[in-house]
């Protein structure tokens, strides 16, 4: 019944959008590094410079490809 009805494969666009999802993880995990350095007396400004801007950063880019691949596949799944 089935037959000659391909499974659609995970496009471009949806692979840079995990490729940004990557990016906005390795965002968060710098912005924890950053962290760890301005407690263990590192540059306080240095450390609140970073953690703002990687967590504001990393969740940002995060959630924005988060929300394109939702989008994208939404599109590319025929109604029922």
């Amino acid at each position: 019944m089935t037959e000659g009805y391909r499974q659609p494969t995970e496009s471009t666009y949806d692979r840079r959008m995990r490729a940004l999802q990557v990016v906005g993880v390795i965002c968060l995990i710098l912005a924890g590094l950053a962290l760890i350095i301005a407690i263990t007396g590192g540059s306080y400004l240095f450390g609140a410079a970073a953690i703002t801007l990687g967590l504001i950063g990393g969740f940002s880019i995060y959630t924005l490809a988060q929300k394109e691949i939702a989008q994208s596949r939404a599109k590319a799944t025929p109604e029922a």
